[in-house]
This record gives structure tokens, sequence and C-alpha cells, in this order.
């Protein structure tokens, strides 16, 4: 919004001076050598006016202008014009973008009371009638002429106050979407138990999961050698693995070579998403020679389910080019032989098509595909027409925007929640012809090449359409195209469309298009990523007492400690307890145990087996050598270095008495089964 209104501010203020130019020149009505003869005067008398200096003379000569913030911005736009009275160019608009934003990004508000203060009457100033009038005369008026710049002054704040309130909205916004995005960071890194004070003796302590309003699928081109590491895995409900490429006339792949070792598959999978594999083909010619060869389409179907189940992965998603009419029920009876072998199978395997956002041709039997299907991605990742504009419009005149095409989908009378709408990460550029003046389709750009190579270019932005757009120019300044493209704005508007319309999803593509800039996921994350409460509880807060600093407080509040970190393992405010006093503990009953191991030992060999203390003893080193197993698999239990129980990374939720539960009851049932069956049996062994 910023770059626009240091743009706004920019194109209007220059169309104020030349337009004001022109208004006093007809004016004056100068003929031809005159108008030359002040030209060259003025040149002389005076240097040539900045387009900004104009917004800084109106900000100067306003009497009731907030000072402080009236200071800040002339500050800032005198500190662009001092290099250069003539020329401001996209860089310093850039920098007075930059800091303007540095210098206060909240105060939004003040800055629009100044520029509505700035705003001057377009009445003429009406003079007092004098007290006596001269008899015979009629009363008169004193009229001040009026100043041309005052009406482009007047034009330039009617254009700012709107940019400035939508500014202010938009800050508001995204704070709001920090806030969302920081607790969403909290639950992937763990930190499932949160605290809220409600007064000052009760909290509530609430554990929380992340879920999903609606599918986030992502597309994966497996060609491609991006880190995995580089995705906000987490956010994706499923990863479209793209793609198996048919061979018509086998039915087999002919490019398909990564799937078994792909790192990605893993890390999708740890991350708790679903993996898709994609198939299709290039042109039309190889579609109708496959879906008319029954060996290519029976190969396929076997193909394709082996390689599910070597990855474990959950369907797949048909992506078929050139459809046509003639070929609808080729297609249909493919689709129903491949759900069909896939429902035989254990595993539920999901089928997935994708549409194209127009079927001209009434390719698609869509009521008899329903049935077949779980899902349909209509397709938006490329665009339709050669006509300059976006990819994916949210509304045009066009069949091809976003709610043209769902609608017709919709009205066949397929629940909206299958349909998910596929959107792309690219831009679409477009070259103009220099001679002609027309601009024709060149070729896509992903989003990290638009915000790298076009970083000072001004965006343009279309709120009824959605989408943003970047004029391209060369190093003479001159037109040489646009590019249009979807940011954080345009991708917001979209996904409030699916969710308002109760749609299955989006589908992104491609994941790795928007590297280095994390925006888009921001969005996506704070749109799609719903934020689950699983449990609640009110816990009392204990009055707090003055530190006991004795031997036994330090030995009270360690138990207490102890306590708490052994029945809620996993609760991080209960992490780390101090471990001294539990290695004292254990070092107190080793020893102990061993004392008594020697006494018995030397008793036993100086007064024989028929000493009076010795089944006592025996029965005291028994107990004592329990708690010193127990003392010891307590002190493991909640040390972050053994992640087997209770603390660490990997913490099993279980409560430490409930483990010793567990351990005991098998200690009874392995001696029973000794007792009742081991020993029997060897006994009657034994028997003569």
């Amino acid at each position: 919004m910023l770059r626009s209104l240091v743009c706004l501010i920019f194109l209007i203020t220059l169309s104020l001076t030349s337009s004001y130019s022109r208004a006093k020149n007809d004016r004056n009505s100068l003929s031809h050598k005159e108008y030359s003869t002040f030209q060259d005067t003025a040149k002389a008398e005076k240097p040539k006016s900045n387009p900004l200096k104009l917004l800084l003379d109106a900000l100067k000569f306003k009497k009731n202008a907030i000072t402080k913030e009236q200071q800040r911005v002339m500050v800032l736009i005198e500190k662009i014009i001092k290099t250069d009275t003539s020329l401001v160019t996209v860089k310093h608009l850039e920098d007075f973008k930059l800091e303007l934003a540095e210098a206060n990004k909240e105060q939004f508000q003040t800055l629009l009371d100044l520029i509505k203060q700035l705003k001057i009457p377009e009445n003429p100033t009406v003079s007092e009638q004098p007290e006596s009038i001269p008899s015979g005369n009629k009363p008169f008026k004193l009229i001040k002429e009026p100043d041309p710049n005052d009406k482009y002054i007047n034009d330039l704040v009617d254009r700012l106050i709107p940019i400035l309130t939508d500014n202010k909205e938009e800050q508001e916004k995204k704070k709001d979407r920090q806030e969302q995005l920081k607790l969403m960071r909290d639950v992937y890194a763990s930190k499932s138990a949160f605290l809220d004070t409600i007064n000052d003796s009760t909290v509530i302590r609430y554990r929380l999961k992340l879920g999903h309003r609606a599918e986030v699928l992502g597309i994966y081109p497996f060609d491609i050698r991006n880190s995995p590491g580089k995705y906000n895995l987490s956010t994706l409900s499923s990863l479209l693995y793209d793609y198996y490429e048919i061979d018509p006339a086998t039915g087999l792949s002919k490019n398909f070579n990564r799937w078994r070792d792909a790192s990605i598959i893993n890390n999708v999978k740890e991350a708790g998403a679903k993996v898709i594999l994609t198939v299709g083909n290039k042109n039309s010619l190889e579609t109708a020679k496959f879906l008319t060869n029954e060996t290519a389409r029976k190969n396929l179907i076997n193909n394709t389910l082996d390689l599910l189940e070597q990855r474990d992965a959950e369907g797949i998603n048909i992506a078929f080019t050139g459809l046509n009419k003639t070929l609808r029920p080729y297609f249909v009876d493919f689709v129903s032989d491949l759900s069909k072998a896939y429902r035989l199978k254990t595993k539920q395997y999901q089928v997935i098509i994708t549409l194209p956002v127009y079927d001209e041709s009434n390719a698609y039997d869509i009521p008899a595909l329903d049935t077949l299907t779980d899902r349909f991605i209509i397709d938006f990742s490329n665009k339709p027409t050669n006509f300059p504009g976006p990819i994916a419009p949210l509304s045009d005149d066009s069949d091809y925007s976003i709610q043209s095409s769902v609608s017709r989908y919709l009205n066949i009378g397929i629940p909206p929640y299958k349909f998910i709408l596929g959107l792309s990460y690219y831009g679409a550029v477009f070259e103009r012809n220099a001679r002609t003046g027309i601009e024709r389709f060149k070729n896509y750009i992903p989003y990290k090449e638009i915000r790298l190579n076009h970083q000072y270019a001004p965006v343009s932005y279309n709120k009824d359409q959605a989408y943003a757009s970047i004029e391209t120019r060369d190093d003479e300044g001159i037109l040489t195209g646009h590019i249009y493209y979807d940011n954080e704005s345009s991708l917001e508007q979209k996904y409030e469309f699916i969710i308002q319309n109760g749609l299955g999803g989006v589908a992104i593509r491609d994941l790795g298009a928007d590297e280095g800039y994390g925006e888009l996921w921001d969005v996506l994350a704070s749109k799609f990523i719903s934020i689950d409460t699983i449990s609640k509880e009110l816990v009392p807060l204990k009055p707090r007492h003055a530190n006991d600093q004795s031997i036994w407080g330090y030995i009270k509040s360690n138990s207490v400690a102890y306590y708490n970190a052994l029945q809620f393992p996993c609760d991080e405010q209960y992490d780390h307890p101090d471990e001294l006093l539990l290695t004292i503990v254990n070092i107190i009953l080793g020893l102990f145990s061993l004392i008594i191991i020697i006494i018995l030992i030397y008793q036993i060999k100086d007064k024989g087996e028929k000493w009076r203390w010795k089944k006592l003893l025996i029965k005291i080193l028994i107990v004592s050598i329990n708690l010193f197993i127990i003392t010891i698999f307590m002190w493991l239990y909640i040390d972050n270095r053994f992640p087997w129980f209770g603390a660490g990374e990997n913490c099993i939720s279980m409560p430490f008495l409930v483990l010793l539960m567990v351990i005991f009851a098998g200690i009874v049932f392995g001696s029973l089964i000794m007792r009742l069956l081991i020993f029997p049996a060897i006994q009657h062994d034994e028997k003569p």
C-alpha cells in the first residue's frame, strides 16, 4: 500500500505541475513569441520544480496541520529532493517509502488527519460588505481569484484519504495474522500446553492441536532439486507428486525414476501429510491413443497400484491434456476401471481428477465421474488466452474467471466440497510490440524471480479481479510489457472465496516457486490452518510463600518438582527439575544395599546359616534394592538425554506410576506363568 501511495503522489503532483502551467498560459493568452520570451525568462529566474516539492510546499503552508507529523514528512521529502531538483527516480520513491515506514509504521491516523487538513476550500472567499454603501450603487463583493493549484491539491487529498484508510486496515489485519502465526509456530514446536490467567488465584491450562479448515495441496514437480527442508510441509494436507508421464502404447511411465527414493515423500509423511501421485500426458494425440488402448489402461492401473504401495501413498490425480467430446465415454470407462481396482484394496486409495477452467468441448461427464472420484481440481495454473491479464482473475466478464468457472461446475449439482481450486505461484509475462503497442503472452515467471528482479518497480493492485501487476521498462524507461501475478493480498481474497463458498480447498503450483520469500506461506497458513483446543483444565494458584532455605525445605520443594515431572512428563513447565537430590538418594540407596550385602556375606561365613539376623537383613536388602531400581528409573525418566519414556524430544505422555504398574503387572503375569506352566512341566520331566 505504501508503494502505491508514493507512486500516486508522484503521478498526481506531476500532472499538477504540467496542468498548472497550461492553465496559466491559457489565462494570460500569450502569443507564441511572448510565450517563448516568458519561458526563457522563467528558466533564467527559477529552477525547474520537482513534483514532490509541490507537496512539500502544501505541507509547509497549511496553518492547522499537525506539527509533529508535518515536520517528519517534510524532512523525508526534503532529503529526497536535495540530491536533484528536477528528477525523482523509482529508487528515490522506494527510499521515501522505506524511510516513511521505518519512521513510524503505525501512525496512519496521524498522517490521515494531516492530509485531511490540507484540503483547501473550493468556494471563493467573499469579503465582508462595507458598513456604508454609496447611494445609487449596488452592493458589491470582492472575490478572490481561485488558484488552479487548489484543485489539484484537493484532488490529491481525495485520492490519498482512501489509500491511507485501507493502509491502516491492512496493518491491523497483518498484526492479527502475525499473532495467529506465532501461536501456530508455538504448536509446531511441540508447545502443546498453554496457560491463560483468569484471576489471581486461577489459571486455565489448555492443550492445542492444528487442523485444516480446508485441504491444502502442494504440487511438487519431481524433476526439481530443491531441498525439502525449504518447505513448510506442516501447512500441507497433501503433496501432489508431479508427474508420471504416460507412454500411450504401454501405459507405463516415460520418465518416472525418482519415486522410490524421493526424500520429499519421507518429509511429507513425518509432517503428517498425505502423498498423491499425479499421472498425465502432454498432448491430445497421446490421450486418444492411451484411452483407446485397453491393455495400456490395465497396465497403468496395475503399475500405479504398485507405486502407491511402495511409498504408502494415498491415491492418484489424473491430469490429462486435450480430452475431447469423442473421448468422453472412454475416459469414464477408464476412471471406472481404475476406481474399482483401487477400492478392492484394503487401503482405500483416493481418486482425483484435474479439470480445465472451462470445458468448452464438454469432454468431462461430471455427473458420471462424481461417483467414481473423491475430488476435482479446477486448474487455474495456465493462461487460457493470449489477451493481457491475470492467470486467474477472481471475477471479470470472461468465461475464465474463478467465479464463472466455479459457478458452472456447481450448477451441475456437485457438492462444493468436492472442488479444489488450483492456483499458481507463477506470473504471466506479456511483451509489448514497440511498433503496434499490442502485448502478447511471452512466458511464465516464478514469484521468487518477480520479487528479486522487480523489487523497485511500482506494483498496481486490482481489488475487483484480485491480481497484482508490474510494468516492465527498458533502460531508457520505455514501457516493454506487463507482469500479472498473485501476491499475498490477491491470494488472501481467493482463499476467502474458497472458504466462503465451502469449496474443498486449494492446490498450489509449485512448491519452491516462492523460495526465499515467506509471505505467501504465511497467508496460506493463516487462512487454512485451524487451531483447536483439545483439553482445558482449571489450575488453582497456591499463594507463594517465602523460600525455605533449610535442608528440609530443599527436600520438600524438590519432592514436589519430582512428582510433577513424573506425573506430567511431556509438560514443558515441569521440565528440567533439579536432579541433585535424586542423585544423592540413588547414591545412598546403592551404598546402603552394598553395605548390607557385605555384612550378610561376612556374618554368614563367620556364624553360619543359622545367624539370627539373616532373614531380617535379607528382607531389608530386597526393599533397598527395589527402591534403588525405582529411583534409577525415575532419574532416567526425567532426564532429557534418555528419550525412551518421559521427558525428551520424543516424549511419551505416560505418568511414571502407570509405567510402574505396567512393569509390576508384567512381573506378576510372568511369575504366574512360571509357577503354573513352566515349573510343573519341569518337575514332571524330572520324575522317574
